[in-house]
């Protein structure tokens, strides 16, 4: 989630950002599907495969509900050229996985 700034405290903590990612993605191009139930996602799943452009799915779901232990991962850009040790291994983690994703 996404927050204004906090004029009290200067920190990201503030009122929810208003963003709308189906339309921003909409405006450059791609299929996108608001997502609120399962019922939804099926349909936006099954009828992402007949579009010839890229799709964003926009999954509403209530901040803070997402568990630990889901065994995914998210793609976050982690520096290619670094000396720290962490950093180098997060880097080796990134290329296994995205060697592992399935091409479209």
């Amino acid at each position: 989630m996404f927050r204004f700034c906090n004029p009290d405290s200067g920190e990201l903590d503030g009122a929810p950002i208003p963003l709308d990612f189906a339309k921003n993605a909409k405006g450059y191009g791609l299929k996108t599907y608001t997502i609120r139930t399962e019922e939804e996602l099926k349909a936006a799943l099954k009828d992402a495969l007949t579009q010839p452009s890229p799709v964003l799915y926009d999954i509403k779901v209530v901040p803070g509900t997402m568990t630990p232990g889901h065994e995914s991962w998210w793609r976050v850009g982690v520096a290619e050229v670094s000396t720290q040790p962490r950093v180098q291994a997060a880097y080796e983690s990134l290329k296994q996985h995205v060697s592992q994703t399935r091409k479209f």
